[in-house]
């Protein structure tokens, strides 16, 4: 059989406050249902979706994929549960797996309208009804923005590339980016002039949270990755991301679909 690539799960922090007993049965056992799945049905490999989120509040930055894990919420603790039976089950079973963090995704067919909807489709649905945009937090909190399409891309790389088994992998930019400098890059794409309401931090989301600049020549993922035994070894990353934050931002599907709501 073919590459499985697990994607489904609950992917709000908030919602994972609100339920975390959910959270852990949708994202954490499900894992386990699939992964015992492909074990029989053995497939050729399993790719399992983290998240940026298992990092925490690190303090050092930019974040790496050497890290300690410290997860501040049920989500992010679902998502280091799933990689660690990912590990298992390479370990166990001889399943050849690959875990990619994804970091913040934003594209088209998010529902602006959503609370559970990425920070980006949420601003394009208020700023395109002349609304200002909610910041939760004093908008120096920085994120690591990264189109839908290079996250598709990457998947397909990571489930056709040889010496990747047992890997772990950031999918990100490299770039931080403020969610007031955000604020700023919408008004301009979409060539309004809004200027932002402010709210309290929610909980469980780290201040901080982007991952280390491509080397020179490597565009796109770090240019390291995480071997079985835990030690970076330098190496070609396996695929690339492309697509600019402003690129994206000006990407006209996504701000059409917005309108579609």
């Amino acid at each position: 059989m073919g590459v499985v690539a697990h994607l489904a799960a609950v992917v709000s922090v908030e919602r994972s406050l609100q339920n975390p007993q959910e959270t852990m049965d949708v994202n954490t056992e499900g894992t386990l249902n699939l992964l015992e799945a492909a074990r029989q049905a053995s497939v050729s490999r399993f790719l399992f979706a983290s998240s940026a989120a298992v990092y925490g509040d690190h303090s050092e930055l930019p974040l790496r994929e050497d890290l300690p894990l410290r997860p501040l919420s049920p989500y992010a603790a679902s998502k280091v549960a799933g990689e660690a039976l990912c590990h298992a089950y390479r370990a166990a079973y001889g399943l050849s797996t690959v875990v990619l963090r994804f970091f913040n995704i934003y594209g088209p067919r998010q529902d602006p309208h959503s609370p559970y909807s990425g920070v980006i489709s949420i601003f394009v649905g208020r700023m395109q009804q002349g609304l200002p945009p909610i910041i939760y937090g004093d908008g120096r909190q920085t994120r690591d923005f990264v189109y839908v399409g290079d996250v598709v891309a990457a998947l397909i790389r990571a489930g056709e590339r040889d010496g990747v088994d047992g890997a772990v992998f950031n999918v990100a930019r490299g770039e931080e980016t403020s969610v007031l400098q955000l604020v700023a890059l919408l008004n301009q794409a979409l060539g309004t002039h809004l200027e932002p309401e402010f709210a309290p931090p929610r909980r469980g989301n780290p201040p901080f949270c982007w991952r280390p600049p491509p080397g020179p020549g490597r565009p796109g993922l770090a240019a390291h990755r995480r071997t079985d035994g835990g030690a970076l070894s330098p190496g070609h990353v396996p695929f690339a991301i492309m697509t600019s934050l402003q690129k994206g931002l000006l990407t006209a599907e996504t701000a059409e679909y917005a309108e579609q709501y």
